[in-house]
């Protein structure tokens, strides 16, 4: 299995416990957070939208990172979609991001398929950030370590700041 960014699987954890309200308030008025996968081959082929009411875009002011997350706890099948994220780790920095992207498949008990790209590193694409105020967009294209072409792309309208 690989090992996931502790701030993705956190804020997923966050939105889904609602250990902490005001960041589950803000997840459920966030109804216009949108994120997409596009996934070019493979047998994940196809385009992904993830529920706009799901979607969560955080700012770790303290680490610094900006992320975007989306988690699906009871995916419909191997197929489906369970979750997926961007992590940007140098948010503030001019220049080329560094961060990471997961796309994940299916039950966490069934074997799912990851798509887990640490950016940068050889052929993997860039990440991108553009941020005003509470608005902001996130987004990659690149391959995954397979040859996999993926794009993901968020537009956030309601950034939580910790």
């Amino acid at each position: 299995m690989t090992r996931v960014s502790p701030v993705i699987r956190s804020a997923l954890g966050v939105v889904a416990l609602g250990a902490l309200t005001p960041l589950a308030a803000s997840a459920q008025k966030a109804a216009g957070n949108i994120l997409e996968i596009i996934v070019g081959s493979g047998p994940f082929a196809g385009t992904y939208k993830a529920p706009t009411d799901q979607v969560v875009c955080l700012y770790v002011k303290k680490q610094p990172q900006f992320t975007v997350s989306y988690k699906d706890f009871s995916p419909a099948g191997p197929k489906a979609l369970a979750e997926a994220g961007m992590q940007v780790d140098n948010p503030g920095e001019a220049g080329a991001k560094r961060g990471r992207a997961l796309i994940t498949f299916g039950s966490s008990d069934k074997k799912p398929t990851f798509y887990d790209v640490t950016i940068p590193s050889p052929g993997t694409g860039a990440l991108t950030l553009s941020r005003s105020g509470t608005h902001g967009e996130v987004g990659y294209q690149g391959k995954t370590s397979d040859g996999v072409p993926v794009r993901i792309t968020a537009k956030c309208s309601d950034i939580d700041e910790m």
